[in-house]
């Protein structure tokens, strides 16, 4: 009996100790969530809505979210020098606010603070630090700082069974390849996203942007169907949805619009800009990111239409915004100056156009590579430009890869179409037989192909 008491009394002792010790721990974790509660409330108030108060910020009405934004995030790490887990999410969300406003450098840094943070707390492999890296990646490839972007993504590898961090991974490639033209390989990536809903994925903003983000790369891969049906089935969603999705649904009128008119469709998709650009110049602005993609989306629907009074003026217009807002290292500045280059060329200007497409090709290569999908398709324009005045592009030529064209805007007829340039390339330098061979070889080809069909190409190598 007295063994058995002694027994009783040692374990009746552990469990109270046992006890003793998780009421402890529960004491401590109640007080850490309070103070971690109380830092974030006085962060909301003071910081974020004080600071937007019209007779605090001194601007009234028209005070603009970005300075609310801006001059919280100045307070955020004294605020919460004592919450570092709380300020790194609250930076990842500024970073997010920040991209939605085109404050992309601001984003950038966020990204950054919010990654620093996590892996210090938590390590780099824990799944907010992922989370963290893989915004950082998509903000930079927005950036056009492709070798930074490349270079995150390299340490978001797939774990084995980790559908998160494969999801995450997903998520980060898909933004790196759209940034650089690559559309065919985004497409299984969003695809890939979108069907994994778990983690950061969970987010019904971010899969809404990735659907978005799907509906334009399905077009611009050449499954303009795909994209049309799929934009229909995200309409159809947004309109049962509680609450104001009108701004959600112009910008994937904004994705869709050329898959529309690459079907064919072109005034629905004149329609369906016009009806976006309303709404988006009222809700980001004239001069947001998007409404520059919806003046060049509505120089595409024109510029299929051979409508080149129209086409130029827009394309003018808009390179001259993009460089101004995005300066000369963003590589959509000097896409946009290709696309000029291109019109001219396409309107039967070609001494016009050449001038335009060796700086946009030079400065592509600059800021993206030889091996770019959107290098590539200037490339072969100012080829194509240089053979219809009678002068040689054979180093032109020669830097063409057909596999790489179709990454970025798949056709189905990369070789054919550079058959037609080496066979023009073939007359100039006087051997006929070749070029007769290659012209016809191309041109019976590219006859089942409406779209190049139509392309200036098409007839001065017919011609």
């Amino acid at each position: 009996y007295r063994l058995a008491l002694m027994v009783l009394l040692g374990v009746g002792l552990l469990t109270a100790m046992l006890l003793r010790n998780s009421a402890e721990q529960a004491r401590q974790r109640a007080e850490a969530e309070l103070a971690r509660a109380n830092a974030l409330v006085r962060f909301v108030e003071e910081d974020l809505i004080s600071r937007a108060n019209p007779l605090i910020l001194g601007k009234g009405a028209d005070a603009p979210l970005r300075e609310v934004l801006l001059a919280a995030r100045a307070r955020l790490g004294e605020r919460l020098d004592a919450q570092p887990l709380t300020a790194a999410a609250l930076h990842l969300n500024l970073a997010s606010l920040f991209n939605t406003l085109d404050l992309w450098s601001e984003a950038e840094v966020e990204t950054a603070r919010a990654l620093d943070l996590y892996r210090r707390e938590l390590g780099d492999a824990s799944p907010e630090a992922r989370h963290a890296r893989a915004i950082r990646v998509r903000v930079l490839a927005r950036m056009s700082r492709f070798e930074e972007a490349a270079q995150e993504l390299a340490l978001l590898a797939p774990i084995d069974g980790a559908a998160a961090a494969d999801a995450l991974q997903a998520l980060a490639a898909s933004t790196y390849h759209l940034a650089r033209g690559a559309y065919a390989e985004a497409v299984p990536e969003l695809e890939r996203a979108i069907a994994t809903p778990v983690g950061p994925l969970q987010s019904p903003v971010l899969r809404d942007s990735l659907v978005i983000d799907l509906i334009a790369a399905l077009g611009l891969s050449g499954r303009s169907a795909d994209a049309v049906r799929t934009f229909e089935r995200f309409a159809t969603e947004l309109a049962a949805r509680p609450g104001d999705s009108t701004l959600l649904l112009a910008l994937a009128q904004l994705s869709a619009a050329r898959s529309y008119s690459l079907e064919g469709d072109h005034r629905r998709a004149e329609a369906v800009l016009l009806e976006a650009q309303s709404i988006i110049g009222a809700q980001l602005g004239n001069d947001h990111s998007r409404m520059l993609s919806l003046l060049n989306e509505l120089m595409g629907v024109y510029f299929r239409q051979s409508d080149w009074a129209r086409v130029i003026p827009i394309a003018k217009d808009v390179q001259q915004r993009l460089q101004a807002k995005l300066g000369e290292t963003h590589v959509a500045t000097w896409i946009s100056l290709g696309n000029l280059g291109r019109a001219h060329y396409e309107a039967g200007d070609a001494a016009t156009a050449s001038p335009i497409l060796r700086e946009a090709h030079q400065r592509l290569l600059s800021v993206a590579g030889a091996a770019n999908p959107q290098t590539q398709d200037v490339v072969l324009v100012r080829a194509s430009a240089a053979l219809a005045q009678g002068l040689s592009a054979h180093d032109l030529l020669s830097a063409l890869d057909p596999a790489i064209l179709e990454n970025g805007r798949s056709t189905g007829y990369w070789p054919q179409t550079l058959d037609l340039l080496q066979g023009m390339q073939a007359v100039i330098d006087g051997n006929p037989v070749c070029a007769q061979h290659l012209l016809l070889t191309g041109l019976s080809a590219l006859q089942a192909d409406p779209a190049s069909r139509r392309s200036r190409l098409y007839r001065d190598a017919e011609a």
